[in-house]
């Protein structure tokens, strides 16, 4: 089984014909991640996000998702000792943050299977994204665009791009998308889901779910998706990956060893190979995107402050 998963990894195809038997096989076993079909929905578009110390970084994310049109967010925190908790405590009292206090590890797939359990009934759809990501749209779409034009689909797929560190020892003050312009040439074949909630059957990975009826995530441009990844086609909607947040960041997050039996691909000893990857061109913010950020930021500090 283990050299026909390396052959898949190589052969699109095969990777094809194994994911779609797997599908099928999904839909023999017993439904576990379904959403409860309670009242109806109070929010179209929430989304659920791990956070281990992201203090830095994590309110940037939520005003950044805010300006697409996300509603509400489920943040699962797995044991942060930095501030992340006390800097989102406000967003949590307005009502905008569901917070849960989620030392399990692994976190995942436990917290999904929490989040269906608990919450996932509550919106209609959700953004299954983390912290170091952030969708960026073509100027104009929102989220509500983006899913009205996939009316059919029980998850829209969105593929990665990499983001380097744009050579920044320690990230300046400000927007964290801001600064960090360079990126890789070229998409990933790798995806993240925004899915409709009550259309997911069963936890396949991080980056996708199987669906009722054995139905395929798809692209915007209706691609259908198999297991994580999808062709890459010219595009501009795109999930941005900021794996390396500045050579500080990454040092930080690399000397938080991960728990026995869990892996991560940070290393004290990459840190001088990953500062130069993923610098190939730059790709610049859209600015529109970029002074909502702002205005959010700032509503959400007035408030605070009055």
């Amino acid at each position: 089984m283990a050299g026909l998963r390396l052959r898949a990894k190589r052969s699109p195809g095969l990777r094809r014909v194994l994911f779609l038997a797997q599908n099928q096989l999904a839909l023999l076993r017993p439904n576990c991640v379904v959403a409860r079909a309670e009242n109806q929905a109070k929010y179209s578009i929430s989304a659920m996000v791990r956070v281990k110390n992201d203090a830095p970084f994590i309110r940037e994310w939520l005003a950044h998702y805010v300006g697409l049109g996300v509603e509400h967010f489920y943040v699962y925190d797995n044991g942060s000792d930095d501030d992340t908790v006390g800097v989102i405590n406000d967003l949590v009292e307005k009502g905008i943050v569901t917070l849960i206090d989620f030392p399990v590890v692994p976190i995942t797939p436990a917290c999904v299977f929490h989040f269906f359990e608990n919450y996932a009934f509550e919106s209609d759809w959700c953004c299954f994204f983390d912290s170091d990501e952030f969708l960026m749209m073509p100027r104009g779409m929102d989220i509500h665009a983006l899913l009205e034009a996939c009316p059919k689909a029980p998850a829209v797929a969105v593929n990665w791009r990499y983001m380097g560190s744009g050579w920044f020892k320690k990230l300046p003050a400000g927007l964290m998308t801001e600064h960090l312009v360079h990126g890789d040439a070229n998409l990933d074949s790798h995806i993240k889901v925004i899915a409709r909630t009550r259309d997911v059957r069963r936890f396949r990975n991080s980056h996708n779910f199987y669906y009722k009826r054995g139905r395929l995530a798809r692209t915007f441009d209706g691609s259908r998706v198999y297991a994580s990844f999808c062709a890459v086609r010219a595009s501009n909607l795109w999930l941005a990956h900021y794996v390396y947040r500045g050579e500080e960041n990454y040092l930080y997050k690399a000397r938080q060893r991960p728990p026995e039996g869990t892996a991560s691909a940070r290393r004290v000893e990459y840190s001088a190979r990953e500062y130069e990857r993923h610098n190939e061109i730059v790709v610049p913010p859209d600015q529109t995107v970029l002074a909502r950020t702002n205005q959010q930021l700032a509503a959400w500090r007035e408030d605070s402050s009055g």
